[in-house]
């Protein structure tokens, strides 16, 4: 065959849930520590010593702790082409139910 089709395939981001945002790496960092400082509720201070530890001297500094996704670009879902032939193989199924032809 001389021609191809093709269409745009558009799927839920399964690293940020289709949310666009994750959280920020070095968040995952503090989280870890902040649960696992000896069973204790870290003080303000010792807070302001981790951050400094991770050379954050200054609470402005401080990143946020989202980040834009990226794996989809901060967009909650990715975009691929597909052939046609593909799209309508992987569409069988719900075709068939829309159109009345179980398998």
């Amino acid at each position: 065959m001389d021609t191809e089709y093709y269409v745009t395939k558009k799927t839920s981001c399964k690293n940020c849930g289709g949310a666009g945002l994750i959280q920020a790496p070095i968040w995952m960092v503090y989280w870890e520590w902040y649960y696992t400082n000896n069973d204790k509720h870290p003080t303000f201070k010792s807070q302001q010593k981790w951050w400094a530890a991770q050379g954050f001297s200054d609470d402005a500094e401080i990143p946020e702790d989202q980040i834009t996704c990226p794996d989809c670009d901060g967009e909650g879902q990715i975009t691929t082409t597909v052939t046609l032939q593909d799209a309508l193989c992987d569409l069988g199924e719900t075709l068939d139910i829309l159109v009345g032809h179980p398998h």
